[in-house]
């Protein structure tokens, strides 16, 4: 089984989209449930990532309406959710995902483990 670290600024950003889409706490919580068990076949990689090391390890998914791209981490056996749409799918949703992915992705990649927490099955 996987476990699932949940950035602080992917937490401070969802939890700003629950506000405005009530349902979609539950369907992220469902969605990190499922994602214990590792990627959904369904689940698309991410081409134009930038990070080489990162290719073939970003993928996005549906949650509700919205998309969630994540990072998998096979080795450690972990998955950091990195980008939660603020708005059900459109092509604004992704403005902004790469900037956001790479600042999560680096602290990871630094070590800067205060800025994360293991995800105990409620957000």
């Amino acid at each position: 089984m996987f476990n699932i670290l949940l950035h602080d600024d992917f937490l401070a950003r969802a939890r700003k989209t629950f506000r405005r889409y009530r349902s979609l706490q539950n369907q992220l919580t469902v969605a990190l449930k499922k994602l214990q068990y590792g990627p959904g076949s369904k689940h698309s990689l991410m081409r134009d990532v930038d990070d080489p090391e990162a290719h073939g390890n970003v993928r996005r998914m549906r949650v509700g309406n919205h998309r969630m791209i994540y990072r998998v981490y096979e080795q450690d056996m972990l998955i950091i959710p990195l980008f939660l749409s603020e708005r059900p799918r459109n092509e604004a949703t992704y403005r902004d995902w790469k900037r956001l992915t790479q600042e999560i992705s680096s602290d990871f990649d630094k070590q800067k483990y205060d800025q994360f927490q293991t995800w105990q099955g409620k957000l």
